[in-house]
């Protein structure tokens, strides 16, 4: 039997004690049959009388100073009993009066016996009996519940004709809150009920309750008016994570509902309760540390239900939650709205309950940093269990759509579906799910990727964070990214493979990127990429980067421009660095097969190294054969940060037949062989020689120039030099070589020789300058052919 249902039995009992005690006292001795009498009447249901003092006896009234009752693991202790009568009621059993001024129940932690179990009463059966009990009035000034003492103190006041209950209920931990409420009986089954919440003396929360008692229920309709200016005061308030201020003034709470079998199985039927305002809306601002935020949330909003019984067959649902919010810091801002919808709860018991919502959250506009994006949605069910101190999320599949993540230079779109989401909080944490693009269209400014697709598996357990992704690019690039962090030490690591991409005319590069920033593809050959990045933080709080990545370019052609190259070789191997970078730890080849930039570039090889952090690029020992010689660069250390950056171009045995033949000169034929070197300085991405210096090697040479017109020039000098030329045999030629940053060549050319034709082979000894705008020859030696046609023919 439940103690509210012993406590109001013992109530009944014991008034109905106060009646007999007084009429065995006037009939029998009292001092030596009270004690026995009343323990008889109270013992078939667990209690006895262990205490009756200061008894005073009257004709038309009795006293008892104090009186204590025990049982089934509680103790009454009764003070100022008080009956007035008269003689003639009293022979028919009724009293005037029966007034108490205090009792003080007090439950212990015995288990209560409920051996002797007292037949059910109805609430219609109490009622009753509360009407047929044969006192006109009946009044306990006080009624104390002692067993929480160190939580609360409960105190009320009864008193009938009518049935009328007043008192207040103080929390202990809190000197300034406590519970007042009034009853009052306005009908034979209805009571009128109002209660306040205080703090400082101050309402936080007024109710006002029509209760409407049946056979065996209660019917309540309750009223409830919320002062939020007040409710900031409660000390719930500080334990919240942001400074919380409640805009509404008021909020309005109606609550309908009954209490069934309240003294057998209790249950709650007909649940609706409804939260309004009279501004139709909740709105709550917050500050922290992460920013202002600021909610509305539609109202009203409504629960409906049943409780089956007091701790278990809970069934609620909830209207449709709609709210509105914005949040704002330093870096970043968002506006959204959300719905949850078909909100459904159920528990078996109070430690175990399922609930599920469907949501549907817009983010209308959001930015961060350089970042910023309109219309972000995520919709879906979810589903909560809490079980065994375990709350678990569950999520069957989740949409997220970005319509838009745009910079100053960029646009990006992607939709993303989450499978088979699920996350449980208990003695630990665990996450995990699957998810897929179903569209993703990174738009970088000018490049955009061509049908990719993103996929993978995330989880999260045991403080360790893990990952797997699949990257695939037009079903043509494949690529894998495996990644875990361990969050107890502060140390991750990803492994990254490329599956070997081929390119060809049919599937080059372009197939996978699109890009107007360069004019330039990849149509031959295969990459290889593999990387095994890992990271860990350090006792000075920096993050340290390490592993290798290895990137192996095997036969890759390609044109940029109108320049084309033919089998690129090499195989990388660098390693992460702290801050994030790139390096080299040695010198690694590469050679390339043919280089056209107009002019013919065979067989090359280099080696190279570099650093990213220290934007450090090293090349040696390049060397490549072109116009029938070769060109070497010893040694090239290019720093990108750096306001200058020269080396050396070396020239060996470059035939000048073939110089001359790019030109398209038919008129002038020159032969020999000359070597040198070019000084080149790069400044502000532009190229410059000064004072570079090409010699022909012995025995010489010789220069032919047939005129076009063979008439001879009216200006003798000229007709002079076109004789010596006609014929001539140089023994020397040395040359300065300058190049400017708009592209003009210009080469000082002293030649010392002889035309074997002209005055008996007598030395003649040339000055000439020779200018031209090497980008403008460039293009005219590059216009005759169609790079791609020239590609497609070279790799057949």
């Amino acid at each position: 039997m439940s103690r509210l249902k012993v406590a109001v039995v013992a109530l009944l009992l014991a008034s109905g004690l106060s009646i007999g005690i007084f009429v065995a006292v006037l009939i029998f001795s009292p001092a030596s049959l009270l004690l026995p009498l009343a323990n008889s009447t109270l013992d078939n249901n667990g209690y006895k009388v262990t205490r009756l003092d200061a008894l005073r006896l009257g004709t038309e009234s009795t006293s008892i100073g104090n009186a204590t009752i025990t049982g089934n693991g509680m103790q009454f202790s009764i003070q100022g009993i008080n009956l007035s009568y008269n003689i003639l009621e009293l022979r028919q059993g009724h009293l005037q009066s029966l007034t108490i001024s205090k009792i003080e129940i007090e439950l212990g932690s015995e288990v209560p016996d409920t051996s002797a179990e007292i037949q059910p009463v109805s609430i219609s059966q109490m009622l009753q009996s509360l009407d047929q009990i044969p006192i006109d009035l009946l009044q306990i000034d006080s009624i104390s519940l002692l067993p929480g003492a160190e939580i609360y103190n409960f105190d009320v006041a009864i008193k009938t004709n009518p049935l009328t209950l007043n008192g207040e209920l103080n929390f202990n931990d809190s000197n300034s809150l406590k519970i007042e409420f009034d009853a009052e009986q306005t009908g034979y089954s209805n009571f009128d009920f109002s209660s306040k919440l205080l703090i400082e003396n101050s309402a936080i929360i007024t109710s006002e309750l029509e209760i409407t008692a049946q056979d065996d229920a209660i019917l309540i309709d309750a009223r409830s008016r919320i002062d939020m200016s007040e409710a900031t005061k409660v000390q719930f308030m500080d334990t919240l994570p942001a400074d919380t201020i409640f805009l509404n003034k008021t909020l309005l709470v109606q609550s309908q509902f009954s209490l069934i079998d309240i003294f057998t199985a209790p249950s709650i039927q007909e649940i609706l309760i409804t939260l309004d305002s009279p501004a139709s809306t909740l709105s709550v601002r917050q500050q922290s540390e992460l920013g202002e935020n600021s909610f509305q949330i539609q109202l009203p909003v409504s629960i409906s239900g049943k409780i089956a019984s007091l701790q278990t067959g809970i069934e609620l649902s909830a209207s449709d939650i709609i709210a509105t919010g914005s949040w704002l810091n330093e870096t970043a801002e968002l506006s959204a709205e959300s719905t949850i919808a078909n909100t459904q709860l159920s528990c078996s018991d109070t430690s175990n309950c399922n609930m599920s919502i469907d949501l549907n959250y817009i983010m209308n506009n959001w930015k961060a940093g350089d970042l910023w994006g309109e219309n972000l949605t995520l919709s879906g069910p979810v589903n909560f269990n809490l079980a065994n101190n375990e709350l678990r999320v569950a999520v069957p599949s989740l949409n997220i759509n970005i319509p838009n993540v745009e910079t100053a230079t960029t646009s990006s779109s992607v939709q993303l579906s989450i499978e088979n989401l699920g996350l449980k909080i208990g003695n630990d944490v665990t996450a995990e799910f699957t998810f897929t693009s179903k569209s993703f269209s990174p738009d970088l400014g000018s490049a955009s990727m061509s049908d990719p697709t993103i996929s993978g598996k995330i989880s999260f357990k045991e403080e360790t964070l893990t990952a797997i992704v699949e990257v695939d690019l037009n079903d043509q690039l494949k690529m894998g990214v495996a990644l875990q962090h361990f969050f107890l030490r502060d140390t991750g690591e990803a492994e990254i493979q490329l599956a070997p991409l081929e390119f060809s005319s049919t599937y080059p590069l372009s197939s996978l990127i699109s890009q107007s920033l360069i004019n330039g593809d990849l149509v031959g050959g295969r990459i290889l990429a593999h990387a095994n990045i890992s990271w860990s933080m350090q006792e000075s709080q920096q993050w340290v980067f390490g592993g290798p990545v290895i990137l192996d370019m095997q036969n890759i052609s390609g044109f940029y421009e109108d320049v084309f190259f033919l089998n690129l070789n090499s195989k990388l191997f660098t390693e992460v660095t702290t801050p994030l970078g790139l390096r080299t730890n040695t010198a690694h080849s590469a050679t390339v097969a043919s280089l056209d930039i107009g002019v013919p570039i065979e067989n090359i090889s280099w080696q190279y190294a570099f650093d990213s952090l220290k934007k450090q690029f090293q090349i040696d020992d390049l060397t490549t054969e072109v116009l029938e010689g070769r060109i070497n660069i010893p040694h090239m250390d290019y720093q990108l940060d750096r306001d200058l950056n020269e080396f050396n171009i070396i020239i060996s045995n470059l035939n000048l037949s073939s110089i001359v033949g790019l030109a398209n000169y038919p008129e002038l034929q020159v032969d020999g062989l000359i070597s040198g070197y070019l000084p080149l300085v790069i400044s502000d991405n532009k190229l410059t020689i000064e004072e570079g210096l090409i010699s022909a090697l012995k025995p010489g040479g010789s220069i032919r120039y047939t005129p076009v017109d063979p008439t001879p020039s009216a200006n003798p000098s000229i007709q002079l030099v076109n004789d010596a030329l006609s014929n001539y045999q140089f023994e020397t030629l040395n040359t300065e070589v300058f190049f400017d940053e708009a592209g003009e060549l210009r080469l000082e050319v002293q030649l010392r020789g002889n035309n074997p034709d002209m005055n008996d082979g007598q030395d003649i000894n040339l000055n000439v300058n020779i200018t031209d705008n090497i980008p403008a020859l460039m293009r005219s030696l590059q216009a005759s052919r169609v790079i791609t046609d020239e590609l497609e023919r070279l790799l057949q």
